[in-house]
């Protein structure tokens, strides 16, 4: 029969926690926190005042996204991908692809219209509350 020695076992004990802990934490998505997203988000329509920065509005609203799912663990190895992978979590799916597409257009340096704008903001936003990042302004 083997001894074990105390230190030993609380060695792999502790050894067990900690792996287990980093899988946890590796696996299952963080809580957002809503004042950085909210902090961003009034930043984003500051910058709709102005027609010239009207595009950097909707890049931010497509980076603020892109942080909100990576933190929320989306499979994919880019945002389309990843927003494949958590369609089921959005109420506007078709919204927020229009609202996608019309970022991507920025790709190409097309003008983007005032409605343009207001749809891609109104999908990235709606993305954004259904992920828990902003609050449902709906009154109860």
């Amino acid at each position: 029969m083997i001894k074990v020695n105390g230190n030993i076992a609380i060695g792999v004990a502790l050894i067990f926690f900690i792996a287990v802990c980093a899988y946890i934490s590796m696996y299952f998505p963080k809580r957002l926190k809503n004042q950085k997203f909210i902090k961003k988000w009034i930043y984003i329509q500051s910058l709709c005042k102005n027609k010239e920065s009207w595009p950097k509005a909707v890049v931010e609203a497509e980076l603020l996204l892109k942080k909100a799912v990576t933190l929320k663990k989306f499979k994919g190895k880019n945002m389309g991908e990843k927003l494949t992978y958590g369609q089921r979590e959005f109420t506007d799916n078709d919204g927020l692809w229009a609202s996608y597409k019309i970022f991507k257009k920025l790709d190409t340096k097309a003008d983007l219209s005032e409605a343009d704008v207001k749809k891609a903001l109104f999908g990235f936003r709606q993305a954004l509350r259904d992920l828990g990042a902003l609050p449902n302004d709906e009154k109860k």
